[in-house]
């Protein structure tokens, strides 16, 4: 792992997978990537992670990089942790079985970023939450209803069912 992504796993910090694929390994080693490096004024700083090529990833790529963040995160953040991370990695790819890799890819980066910002963040909590037959979840319910393609004339019975109550759009 290198140094700069083993230093963010200690500190809870968000690690975009693709920093933890063999290439980005291979370019760790060969260029020295330390994590410090000095500024124009010669003070040590710390140098970030690279989110540029975050979302290139592949599904199998990603795959490798969740087994050796559960291990890191186990390692330094215990076992109730790292059994978080795994539980959300397994949604991860069944979401991607379901409903393919670019949805479920946006799924996981934007839990993991809220379990970094809070570390009290539940990473499975909102999908074991679902009930049985529920293929799809979003942060903003009207976003996920606005764009579901209703026929003018149907607009005004658009309901959504959820926790056993039906709620009818009023918009």
């Amino acid at each position: 792992v290198p140094p700069k992504v083993e230093e963010a796993l200690k500190q809870y910090k968000y690690i975009p997978y693709i920093a933890i694929t063999p290439a980005a390994r291979m370019h760790a080693f060969r260029n020295n990537d330390e994590a410090f490096a000095f500024n124009s004024q010669g003070n040590l700083i710390a140098k970030g992670l690279d989110h540029s090529k975050e979302r290139s990833i592949k599904f199998h790529e990603w795959l490798t990089a969740s087994r050796v963040v559960e291990e890191r995160i186990t390692f330094y953040h215990g076992a109730s942790r790292g059994a978080a991370f795994a539980s959300h990695h397994k949604a991860v790819s069944e979401l991607t079985s379901s409903h393919g890799w670019e949805i479920a890819h946006e799924y996981d980066i934007s839990q993991r970023e809220l379990a970094a910002q809070n570390p009290a963040h539940d990473l499975t909590e909102l999908i074991l939450s679902l009930p049985p037959g529920c293929v799809a979840v979003t942060f903003d319910i009207s976003a996920a209803y606005r764009i579901t393609p209703i026929h003018p004339s149907q607009q005004n019975s658009l309901c959504v069912y959820w926790r056993g109550i039906v709620y009818v759009d009023r918009a």
